[in-house]
Parts: C-alpha cells; structure tokens; sequence
C-alpha cells in the first residue's frame, strides 16, 4: 500500500498539456534557512484588510486599507467616492502623510513608500525602500523626512522634496510608533519607555537628549508650538509644557477610565482622540492644566485606530468598520455623516476553508469582536470577490464546510457555541441550529470527514478548557447528535483531521496525538512530541504534516498510527498553516507562502514561494486545470490569490 500511495502521488503531478508535450513539476532544493526569492507564483488579487490610518489634504481622503493605499474624493461626505488604489504593498500601511502630491507611506514590515498621487485616479510608486524595524509614522520637516521605525527606533533621511529620499542616519529606540517634530526636536513615541526627545539641529547628527516615562505606554503625540499633546494608550491624554524646548514640564491630563489612545490631532481649543474601542473623544485644551471631555462618539464595537481632523469633519479609520466621516462642527455632539466608501469584505482574515467554487473565511477585528464568516467567490482565478457575510454573535476560531444531502453547510466554532449554517445561497447564509457548549467549554476548531461511499459522515470538535476532541454524527447535518469525547493526554486541541478509523488532533505543546474513535470506548493510541507548538495539521495518505510556528513543519509518518514517526522537518521559518495536495504541501509562513515538494521527507523541496510580510494566517487551494489557485488569508492584510503553476520537461520524452 506505501508502495502503491507513492506511485499514484508522484502520477498525481504529471500533466498533459494540449501541445502534446508532458511536463511534471521540478524542484530545487530548499536550505532551512529559507530562500524568499520569488519562484514560480504570481499574485492574482487581493482585496479586504483593515482601515489602519488616513490623512487629509482639501478634498482627498488617503487611506491605509491592509496592504494598499485608497484615494477618495470626499468633496461631498454624503457621497465618498474611491478614485483609486495602490498596487499592493508588501505590508500593513500603518501611516501616511501627504504633501504637495506626494504621499510618505510607513507599511509596517514594508519599509517606507513614497507615492506620487498628484493624479488622483493612479497613485505611482516613486520610491520604496525596506527598513530594518517597521515603519509606523512619518513626519516631515524642510527637506527631511523622520520616520517611527518600530523597533529600529527613530530613522532620518534627507533629500524629500526630490521624491527620492536620502537615508542617512538612526537613533536607536525600543518601538518607536509616532513622530512629531517642533523646533529643533523631534518628539518620539517609544511605546512602553514613553517619549524620546531627540536634538535635530544637525539632522545628519541627531543626539538623544533624554527619555521621559509616562505611566501608560506612549502611542501618539502631537504639538501646537508651545506644548506637546501624548495619546498615551490606557492613560488617555498627557499634556507636555515646551516652554524650554527639549524639556518636558507635565502640565496637563485627561483620562475617562476606559483609555486606549492611539493617535491624537489639535484643532483650535480641542484634542481629538482616537480611542480604540471608546470610539473618539473630544478634549477641551483651552487650560492645558485643566483638559476636560467636551464630547464624544462611542462607537460599540469598533476600534478607532487612526483619525484625521480638517474643517468641520474629523475622518477615522476604525479597521473592520471602515472609513466613517463625523461632522464636528458642534464638538460636544460629534455625529456620523458618512459611511464611508470603504467598509472591508474581509477585515482580519483568519482561518479558512475551501469547498467547491468558494472559500469560507473566518473574519475578525483586532478588538476581538468578530464579524463571523465571509464567503468568497474563487470561481474565476484572479476574480476572487467577496459574496456573503454571516454576522456571528460570538467569537469565532474556526470552520468547516461540506456537502450533504444536496445541500452546502459551514459548521462554525464560535466560542461558547457550535453554528451550522446553510450556504446554498452564497449571498445569503442561513442559520440552521446554534448548539450551546456544555459548561466550562469553549470551541476553538472543527473539521469534518464525510465518506466518499459508504459510512457515517461525522464532526470533530476542539474544546480547548476541558483539552477534549468531541464527535458528533452528522446523518442530519442540521441536527447533529453528540456521540462521545476523547481528552487529550497533554496539551491543547487546535485543530484536528481525520483519516481512515483515526482522528489526528495537533495539541500544542502536546504535539500529535492520535485518537481513535472506531469503538467505544473512544481513547487516544499515541502521541508523538514535536519542536514547537503545534497549531495546525494535515493528512495525506500515511503521512501527517504538523504546522508548529517556531518549529516549522514536521512531517510524520502515521502508516503504523499506534508508533508515529516523524521523517523530515521544514525549519527555514516561522508556519501559520498547512495544505496538502499529493507531493506538494502548501504553507503559509511568517515570509509569505511556499510551496515545498514532499516527495522525499528526508529532502524537502522548495517549487513555489512568493513573498508577503505580516501575519500569514490561514491557506486554501483549489485546482484549475493544469494550475493551482492558492488563497491566503492574512490577518490585517485581507485576503490574496496566487497562482502556482511550474512544469517541466519529463526527461526522456520526446519533444
């Protein structure tokens, strides 16, 4: 039968074209240290991400959607209208600023962008340049452009008004987030060590005066001349006097209890704050030793991650809810006036599951409030498009979807709950049942075997508080009917498949175990610990492929599921999730995505990888002729399509 499963595997790879010629994938070797030139895949589409940031310069609203810059013309906030996106970054676009034409984008793991939106219909790339940390804001001063580079501290370079800036020098900080400059200084967010000053009289020679610890954790700042205003997360607001400039003399502070400031804008007498999931307050300044709530707009359910203030509007970005203009020409009674043009299909991109024409995507916000399920259309490779949306009342982890009986379901974990739902109408999912956990549970993942023949389609549930994997027989997929449990030996149920008489659960620190679930009593036969934690696992014929993070990917051979052996490992970098299509695994990675030829475990092979930064967090595929579609949803940067498709010649076959 090994001998049998290898044959057909490698068969499975060979393909005839309609030239006549036949061309079977080739393979290069890939180090464990990982090779992250482009090979063999090219980006399809990408579409969703979270609304990160904005700026605002007269009628034009630039906007940070995942890996993207939007243009819109907001010259009527009753009518938005998108005039164009970027090209898609390489990262999360976490700041803009806009000057005369030109807009500096910080794109996290990115780097720096410089854009010329001079046409507002077709934002160029002029420049780009990868910086060691992750960009986060940037502030311009004459000719100079500061640049908040996370954990590579405060970046200067020279030369802007070029459009290709200059770099020429660092100070190093522990994450910078924010910048401002006033003076001869710059005033920096460094997170958990507060605010760095730094003396750049002599850009190309910065020196860092001194560091002031705030009692929060430092995430935005901003100053009007004489005094330095600090968005000072669970602190709330913090007022600095600048009279001796480079000095910080406390002067003022507002908090309301519940602070998550994340970034600050001045206008008159008022400080409007993003406040995360208090929506966005309105300070009065005019006694900067007395600031005081003037206003404010609470927004259940959203978080305000970014804002921009001009005239009588203040414009936020509040991630999965979009882009949203508020009219503050009274600011005591700030209001919603328009809805924006930009509301995400796919916000926080998690784990997801491919059935037929269409992937089902598990969609979450940063704040832990989670839209629910997202259904997209991948019939026409390139075309993918968001279709249907299921509002989950709770926090969903994880998904299943199959057919039976006719109809297309998705079973739901959502925390405290399992959902099943009826997608038949893809614009429309239906809730059928909502099955309520068992006290002290909370469902983290399910999957589903469904026989191709003969035997009784069934369920497996993770319930990571009692460390158990549920079964449950889905004769009646609407109406599933709970059989029995197995608790695990050690560890955490993250996922689980199921193959032949037994069920393979990836436990975290419990690494695989195996359970068998042919006859009661149900019981767990073997386990088998692994480097790392492991998330996430995949079945192919005798062989079991472990997603573990920091570990990689172990690869184990199950032939024998009581004494599981593991054969091969890919270590070369940090994997979310794990697909397998006969000897091809598919990996999302902390670099993107990999194809990798398993062929031999022994001497894994890299056929495919195409590079993206973030958090890579869930992989589907699909097959379309000849190519391979492959999906990827990744966390804050929405979802992408790629195609893989590398062929060839079979040697000794005539030409």
């Amino acid at each position: 039968m090994k001998r049998a499963f290898s044959f057909l595997s490698s068969l499975m790879m060979i393909t005839v074209l309609s030239t006549g010629w036949f061309y079977v994938s080739a393979a290069t070797a890939a180090p464990q240290v990982a090779d992250l030139t482009p090979q063999n895949m090219r980006l399809l589409g990408q579409f969703g991400g979270l609304v990160t940031c904005v700026a605002i310069d007269e009628n034009y609203a630039y906007v940070g959607e995942g890996p993207r810059l939007v243009i819109m013309d907001i010259s009527n906030p009753a009518h938005i209208i998108v005039t164009a996106q970027s090209i898609v970054l390489e990262d999360t676009v976490e700041g803009i600023t806009e000057v005369n034409g030109a807009a500096y984008v910080a794109d996290n793991a990115g780097g720096l962008y410089v854009m010329d939106v001079s046409d507002s219909t077709a934002p160029l790339v002029t420049y780009h340049m990868d910086t060691p940390g992750q960009a986060k804001k940037v502030s311009l001063k004459g000719d100079n452009l500061y640049l908040a580079d996370g954990t590579s501290g405060l970046l200067i370079y020279s030369d802007v008004t070029d459009a290709t800036p200059v770099y020429q020098t660092a100070i190093s900080l522990t994450n910078a987030l924010d910048v401002v400059t006033e003076g001869n200084y710059a005033y920096v967010a460094d997170f958990s060590d507060g605010i760095a000053v730094v003396n750049i009289i002599n850009p190309l020679a910065p020196s860092l005066v001194h560091t002031y610890d705030t009692a929060g954790s430092v995430r935005g700042v901003a100053t009007d001349n004489t005094s330095l205003f600090v968005a000072d997360f669970t602190e709330g607001l913090e007022i600095y006097d600048l009279t001796v400039p480079g000095t910080l003399t406390p002067q003022g502070h507002y908090m309301d209890g519940a602070s998550q400031a994340v970034q600050l804008r001045l206008q008159g007498i008022y400080a409007y704050l993003a406040d995360g999931n208090q929506g966005m307050q309105v300070i009065d300044i005019h006694n900067k030793n007395l600031p005081t709530l003037y206003g404010s707009l609470g927004l259940k359910g959203w978080f305000t991650a970014g804002l921009d203030v001009s005239g009588g509007h203040a414009y936020l970005a509040a991630n999965d809810f979009g882009f949203r203009i508020v009219d503050i020409s009274n600011p005591a009674s700030p209001t919603i006036t328009g809805m924006g043009a930009i509301v995400p299909d796919i916000g926080y991109a998690m784990r997801m599951s491919v059935w037929g024409t269409h992937a089902y995507v598990v969609n979450e916000n940063r704040t832990g409030t989670v839209l629910g399920m997202e259904i997209v259309d991948v019939t026409n490779p390139g075309y993918a498009n968001n279709q249907g949306i299921y509002y989950s009342p709770g926090v969903a982890s994880g998904l299943a979807s199959f057919t039976r009986n006719g109809h297309i379901y998705v079973y739901l974990a959502d925390t405290n709950t399992l959902r099943i739902l009826n997608v038949d109408d893809a614009d429309n999912p239906t809730l059928v049942k909502s099955i309520p956990a068992p006290v002290n549970s909370s469902y983290a993942n399910i999957s589903v075997n469904i026989p191709l023949l003969f035997g009784t389609p069934t369920g497996y549930l993770c319930d990571i508080l009692t460390n158990a994997v549920s079964l449950y027989d889905l004769t009646n997929p609407e109406n599933p009917s709970l059989l029995g449990s197995v608790t695990l030996g050690a560890g955490i149920p993250q996922a689980v498949q199921t193959s032949g008489t037994y069920t393979y659960v990836a436990a975290g620190s419990g690494g695989l175990r195996i359970l068998d679930f042919s006859e009661v009593p149900y019981h767990e036969v073997s386990h088998l610990n692994l480097t790392g934690y492991a998330g996430n696992v995949s079945i192919w014929g005798t062989t079991a492929y472990v997603v573990t993070g920091t570990g990689g990917l172990r690869i184990v051979n199950v032939y024998n599921p009581t004494s599981p052996v593991e054969v091969g490992a890919y270590t070369g970098e940090f994997v979310y999730d794990v697909k397998v299509n006969g000897i091809l695994a598919f990996l999302s990675t902390e670099n993107g995505v990999r194809v990798l030829n398993v062929a031999d475990p022994a001497h894994l092979k890299s056929v495919g990888f195409y590079p993206n930064k973030g958090t890579n967090y869930s992989i589907g595929i699909a097959n379309h002729g000849a190519d391979t579609s492959i999906y990827l949803g990744a966390a804050v940067n929405g979802f992408y399509e790629f195609q893989f498709a590398y062929r060839t010649y079979l040697p000794g076959v005539m030409k």
